[in-house]
Order: C-alpha cells, then structure tokens, then sequence
C-alpha cells in the first residue's frame, strides 16, 4: 500500500483526524505563546495567576538542571514509546487521545529543549503566599493525558493499554 493511499485511509476516518487536529493545534498553541511571551516581563493576568517567563533546564520541578542532553535523549525515548503505543495499541478511543495529550505536550518541550536548551516556561499560580511551581501550556496537557489515561487504566476500562498486537 502505497502512502498517497495510506494517507487517504488515515483522513477518511473521523477519529484519526481528531487525533490529528488535536495534536496540532495543542503544538501550536503552546509555539504560539511561548514565542509571544519570550521577550515579555511579568504581568498579572488574574489575583491568583500571573505570567512570570521561566527558563527551566531541566524536567518537572527543574529536576537533573544542567544535563539537557540526556534529557533531550530520554524525551525522544520517551517520546518514541508512546508513538509506538499510540500505533501498535490501544484499540480505545479514549486512550488514543489522552496520549496525544502526552505526546503533543512532551513534543513542544523538547522542541523548546533542541532550539534553546531548556524549556519556556509562564504560567505562575499563587494563593497568598503558596506559590506553586511556574509551568507552560504543553505541562497542562502533558498532566492531564497522563493523569485521565491512568484513571481509565486503573478502572480497568482499558486493561490491554499495553498488550500489543501481534
């Protein structure tokens, strides 16, 4: 089967082009922001939220700063995996989306890791004097794909997540 026919297939399904639009628009919107608010200073958007650019060098919570490299590896790893899964598994609709989640997000970081060796950072959450750590749009949907695709494994709607097809 040649791809002009395999890529006909793929848009002839309804699903596959909500997958599609959805990755793209959640990379786009996290470029789109990222890029406007580099050469911005801190502004407060609501009493409890304020962008605030970070320039964060490492993972979550700025964890192994300072070794962008590796993590550059273990991102396309990563990254890797859960393209294999989304390929070669679930058969659920659901899981398909919440890992498109994970992978648009974990692809807009690592875009930012490759061009500027750490990732862009803006989201400032705060009640009082409770700060919680600075995040991006990509962090949201990278949480929430992991966060939902745990809930549906764990409530055993989606056991065979990992049984691969044979």
């Amino acid at each position: 089967m040649n791809f002009k026919k395999k890529l006909i297939d793929f848009c002839n399904n309804k699903f596959n082009l909500i997958i599609l639009v959805s990755f793209f628009l959640i990379f786009i919107i996290d470029r789109i922001l990222k890029s406007y608010l580099l050469n911005k200073t801190s502004f407060e958007l609501l009493p409890f939220l304020s962008i605030s650019l970070s320039k964060n060098y490492g993972v979550s919570l700025s964890l192994f700063s300072g070794y962008v490299g590796i993590i550059i590896i273990f991102s396309i790893l990563i990254l890797s995996y859960l393209l294999f899964l989304l390929k070669n598994n679930p058969t659920y609709k659901s899981s398909k989306l919440f890992l498109i989640f994970i992978i648009a997000g974990g692809f807009g970081n690592l875009i930012d890791r490759i061009f500027y060796g750490y990732v862009i950072d803006f989201l400032h959450f705060y009640i009082g004097n409770f700060s919680f750590p600075i995040f991006n749009f990509a962090d949201i949907f990278i949480f929430v794909g992991a966060f939902l695709l745990a809930f549906n494994i764990l409530l055993k709607k989606e056991s065979g997540l990992f049984e691969f097809k044979k």
